[in-house]
């Protein structure tokens, strides 16, 4: 088969979870399916890292998604993949599979209405697409019950695939931390609930006052002002530590050394930092609901993410009870296990090869 794969977003030069995602399970599938040719969409010029059997990369007009026509996607190739929902109006694939990562869109609450506004219209792009799509993935059960809720789809038009996560396979790059600290990873946005974490760190440093808090991500935006103010309000300066954009040498040292990743956001379609995380061998605590919940297992600490002072009494009893960190280290050694980009390419695949069957999740 001639395969085509939307590779949106891809090239970043400080990718966040949705790049890492694209480019994971697009050489995945290369990789599962080498009978298979294949077609790489692009939005930028970037040289695609994927090695395989590549008919050609073609880059994309600097337009809006949705509003190229069939000939720029080559409606000749026998299936399209797309990684996010939403296809050109003008566009007749002979087989279509669209992958649905997350809704936090729809589930987060709009600030303006501009926001709302640009929600709608979000949602009509993505209902087309599904109706469009011959097979529909959700990348969780939690993402595949917000995907019936919202859209109206018969539950077994929608397949759940779940993602693998990226292996640290760096050598671990120093970086200047206190000897003990909680670590948030991640991007700096409010369904992340950094205000949360910070809000909890502020409690348990009351009766822990010998504990740090680490965050990485970019230091930009009003979120992360606001997160700075409100470390400022706590007095905290001198124990909370934004670090920026880390490389992935040093996020595994990072991992190696917290007392644990402290990740209850408000809504995941999946939760890869989780999975980096106990396979670098930290503790987890996440939220108790959600596509957190679903991949952490009963691995992690869960903790109500609306709730700071239990996220708070999470942190205290993962210091306090000598026996927990080493049980959640060796539990989640084996849940990361069943999460790899080979399995995820291989359960894709029966989507992009009807002919030889499968069932559906």
């Amino acid at each position: 088969m001639r395969i085509g794969l939307l590779l949106d977003p891809y090239g970043e030069d400080t990718p966040a979870g949705l790049g890492r995602y694209v480019y994971e399970f697009a050489k995945a599938l290369v990789a599962e399916n080498r009978e298979d040719t294949f077609t790489f969409f692009t939005r930028n010029n970037t040289t695609v890292s994927i090695t395989g059997t590549v008919e050609r990369t073609t880059v994309l007009p600097s337009l809006r998604l949705w509003l190229m026509n069939g000939k720029e996607l080559d409606e000749t190739l026998d299936c399209h993949i797309f990684f996010t929902p939403v296809i050109p109006l003008f566009f007749r694939p002979k087989h279509l599979v669209v992958i649905a990562p997350d809704f936090a869109y729809l589930e987060l609450p709009h600030r303006s209405i501009r926001q709302t506004i640009e929600a709608q219209f979000l949602k009509m792009l993505h209902a087309r697409a599904f109706r469009k799509a011959d097979a529909i993935v959700a990348i969780s059960h939690a993402t595949k019950a917000s995907l019936l809720a919202h859209f109206n789809i018969p539950t077994e038009h929608v397949t759940v695939v779940h993602l693998g996560y990226v292996v640290q396979n760096v050598s671990p790059v120093v970086i200047s931390v206190p000897e003990k600290f909680f670590l948030f990873a991640g991007v700096f946005k409010e369904r992340k609930n950094v205000r949360r974490v910070i809000e909890a760190f502020a409690s348990f440093n009351m009766s822990h006052p010998g504990y740090h808090l680490v965050l990485t991500g970019k230091k930009k935006g009003d979120y992360y002002d606001s997160l700075v103010h409100i470390v400022q309000e706590h007095g905290l300066q001198n124990s909370v530590h934004f670090l920026g954009y880390v490389t992935d040498g040093e996020l595994a040292y990072l991992y190696q050394h917290t007392v644990g990743l402290v990740f209850p956001s408000l809504i995941e379609g999946f939760g890869m930092p989780i999975l980096e995380a106990m396979h670098a061998g930290a503790p987890v605590i996440t939220s108790n609901s959600g596509a957190l919940a679903e991949v952490a297992g009963d691995c992690a600490l869960l903790a109500n993410p609306h709730d700071a002072s239990d996220i708070a009494s999470k942190m205290s009893t993962l210091v306090t009870d000598p026996t927990l960190a080493p049980a959640l280290r060796e539990k989640g050694s084996r849940r990361v296990l069943g999460f790899t980009w080979e399995k995820s390419a291989r359960e894709l695949s029966v989507l992009i090869h009807p002919q030889s069957g499968g069932g559906v999740t």
